[in-house]
Order: C-alpha cells, then sequence, then structure tokens
C-alpha cells in the first residue's frame, strides 16, 4: 500500500491541493460572505457539474484506456471533442438555472465558465496520465491552486461578492492554461480539427460512460435539489459543507486510481487476474481506510473542525457530519470500482447500474428530505452510496470470474 502510494505521490500531492483550493473556496464564501452565498454556489454547482459530467464524456480514463490498448490511438481527436462540447455544456447548464425558483444564473453562468476550463486541463492530464507524466499535471494543479487561493480569497475578503471571487477563478485558469497546459503538449491548430468520423467513433464508444458519470453526479446531487426545493438555499449550504468533507477524501483515493488505471488495463489484457485481484484489493483497503478514518475524526473531532473552518452556526447540525461520513467509507469504495469497471472495458453496464441507482436515490430523497430534511438527505445519501458499492462489486466478481474461466 505505501509503495503504492509513493509511486503516485506527484499526482497525489497536486490533486489534494487542488481539492484543498476548493474546499477553501467554500471556506472563504462562509467566513466572508453570508449562508445563502454558500447555498448559491453549492446549488449552482449541483446544476453545472451534472451537465458538465455528461458532456466530458469521462474521456480521461479512456484517453488512458485506449493509449495503452489501442495503436491507432489518436489523442487530437479526444482533445477537439472536449474542446467543442464544452460551449454545448454552457448553453444547457445557463438554460438549467431558470428552472429554479432561486436567482442563481449569474453564479451558474459563471460557474460554466470555470468548469469549461477545467474540462480542457483534464483533457490535457489525460495525455500526460497515459504517458506516466504526473509531474506535469502536478505542477498544472499546484500553480493553479495556489494562485486560486490567493485571488479568490483576497477578492472576496475586500469585496465580499461571490461573483466577483469567481471571475478571479477564471482568470486564474486561463493564465495557466496559456502558460503551463497548452505548451507542455504543444497545442497547434491541428488540436481543432473537425474530425466527424473520430468524434462519432469516439462518442459511440464513451457515450454510455458519460451518461453514466452523469447519473454518478446526479445522485450525489439529488439531495441537494430536494432541500432546494423544500426548505431553502440555506439546508442546501448546510448540507454540502458536511458533504464537502467527503470530497476532500475522494480526491485521494481518485488520486490513486488515475494512477493504477493503466495498470488494471494491463493486467486484464494479458490474463493476470491474481495480480488485478491483489492490486484491487490494495485500492479497496486504502478507501477503506480513508473512510474509517474520516468516520472516526468526525466523531471525535468533528465539532472543533466545523467550528473551526465553518464558524459556530453549523455545530447544531453536526449530527449530520457522523451520518454523511459513514456515507463516505461506500463513496470511496464505489471510486475504486468505478475505475476498476472503466479500466476492464465494463462500460455499457455501467448506464442500468446508474440508471437504477440515480432512480434508488430519488424515491429516496422525495420519502425522506420532505419529512427529516437534512436528517434524511443525510441517510439518502448512505443507502445510494452503499448500493453503489455493493452493486458495483457483484458486476466486478462476475465478469473476472467469467475472464478466469476462459
Amino acid at each position: 500500500m505505501l509503495s503504492l502510494l509513493n509511486k503516485a505521490k506527484f499526482l497525489l500531492s497536486g490533486n489534494i491541493l487542488f481539492a484543498f483550493s476548493q474546499w477553501l473556496i467554500l471556506i472563504f464564501i462562509s467566513h466572508f460572505s453570508d449562508n445563502q452565498a454558500v447555498g448559491a454556489y453549492t446549488y449552482a454547482l449541483a446544476l453545472v457539474t451534472p451537465v458538465f459530467m455528461l458532456t466530458n464524456l469521462q474521456l480521461r480514463p479512456i484517453v488512458v484506456a485506449e493509449f495503452n490498448l489501442n495503436s491507432n490511438f489518436n489523442y487530437k481527436s479526444y482533445f477537439a471533442l472536449r474542446f467543442y462540447s464544452i460551449f454545448l455544456a454552457i448553453l444547457v447548464s445557463f438554460l438549467l438555472s431558470f428552472l429554479s425558483s432561486s436567482n442563481v444564473w449569474k453564479v451558474v453562468l459563471l460557474l460554466g465558465c470555470i468548469k469549461a476550463l477545467e474540462a480542457i486541463s483534464d483533457i490535457i492530464y489525460a495525455y500526460y496520465n497515459a504517458q506516466g507524466k504526473t509531474k506535469l499535471i502536478s505542477l498544472s494543479l499546484t500553480i493553479k491552486s495556489l494562485a486560486l487561493i490567493l485571488v479568490f480569497g483576497s477578492l472576496l475578503y475586500f469585496y465580499n461578492l461571490l461573483n466577483i471571487g469567481l471571475i478571479g477563478i477564471i482568470l486564474i485558469y486561463v493564465l495557466t492554461l496559456l502558460l503551463i497546459d497548452f505548451r507542455n503538449i504543444g497545442l497547434n491548430k491541428k488540436y481543432f480539427y473537425l474530425n466527424v468520423v473520430d468524434f462519432k467513433n469516439i462518442i459511440i464508444l464513451a457515450l454510455p460512460l458519460g451518461i453514466s458519470v452523469m447519473l454518478v453526479a446526479l445522485q450525489s446531487n439529488i439531495p441537494r435539489f430536494f432541500l432546494e426545493k423544500f426548505f431553502n438555499l440555506e439546508y442546501v449550504g448546510v448540507f454540502s459543507v458536511f458533504y464537502y468533507f467527503i470530497i476532500v477524501g475522494g480526491i485521494v483515493i481518485n488520486s490513486i486510481c488515475q494512477f493504477i488505471s493503466p495498470r488494471f488495463s494491463i493486467l486484464f489484457k494479458e490474463n493476470k487476474m491474481h495480480e488485478l485481484s491483489k492490486l484491487t484489493m490494495q485500492a479497496w483497503g486504502m478507501a477503506g481506510f480513508l473512510g474509517i478514518s474520516g468516520l472516526i475524526v468526525s466523531i471525535t473531532l468533528g465539532g472543533f473542525f466545523v467550528n473551526l473552518l465553518y464558524g459556530p452556526h453549523y455545530l447544531i447540525w453536526i449530527d449530520i457530519l457522523n451520518i454523511v461520513m459513514f456515507a463516505g467509507l461506500f463513496t470511496y469504495l464505489s471510486v475504486v470500482n468505478g475505475y476498476l469497471m472503466t479500466s476492464l472495458g465494463l462500460i455499457k453496464i455501467q448506464l442500468p447500474l446508474f440508471l437504477f441507482l440515480t432512480i434508488f436515490t430519488l424515491v429516496l430523497c422525495w420519502i425522506l428530505i420532505p419529512a427529516y430534511g437534512l436528517l434524511g438527505a443525510a441517510w439518502a445519501t448512505v443507502a445510494s452510496s452503499a448500493a453503489q458499492f455493493i452493486l458495483s462489486t457483484l458486476i466486478l466478481y462476475r465478469n473476472m470470474v467469467r475472464k478466469v474461466d476462459a
């Protein structure tokens, strides 16, 4: 386990720092603005994220897998498809903002631009990831994160306006792309060529996965939509503040899985199922350790950290944090299963899986949230994440056993 962490240290360090910078955004908003701003930011994020998950088509793990498995790999087509898809995502996000009873369209538009820039960086990171150049990913994420913390924090402190801070983030992302990311891939006009045949083939390959990860994002954000509908943006902010403790741990396990996913593909291709099972158990071990550690810290020191990071206002809901962190255990284990399914080419099966989980979560939230509010949202999250881990594990077991028998 320690050797795996050591090998992934560059990717891990960059992603942890970036996650920390995203967490600081919430902390800065809670300190330098008000609870409504926290709710508006997290609710807008809940609207924007599923849209970009769909249009991004989860190309990063596919690029890594195709690079290792397919000799006809053409990275420029992946880049071009991602570039043109972000404009559609911004438009759809903007239109969806008007379906809400809350006036969040400006925040949604700004977050859409931020997510678009993140999507471009992500497809560049996919190329580095496939080639094992994780130091370049870490460099980009580190510079971006440090600048984001300084600029967003300063703008919010002096102006107390969320939108001004978000504009600052957009400028930081643009500069990082121009000065670091584009230069390291030798960007030229060929990267923007509209290759319709390649686009069609990539979309056919990736659309089931794109829909699946959109459903995953929707699944985790459904409680926010119900809280906004039946209560208010403040409740959305409270739930999101607590849920972000899970997201921070998720960045760690995602970084590890991004590093080892090429190894998943290679071992499966070479039919080394014993080694693949061993690597899977190591990843599960790290995910389980993160989840249990987070739960223990929440139970023993949760009140201290919530008061320190967000202020005493959130302490009246501290019991919700412990339930949410229990869901984190299953969430981290499910992240491992998600990367493993993609690396093994189990893409089409993910669509019915996550469609079922989304419907399951919708029903849970419809029953629990109107009656129990934040407590209902927390328990719905636990049940949903546990179901995801159990079902994805059954799918993996079935397919790995089938590979051994063949």
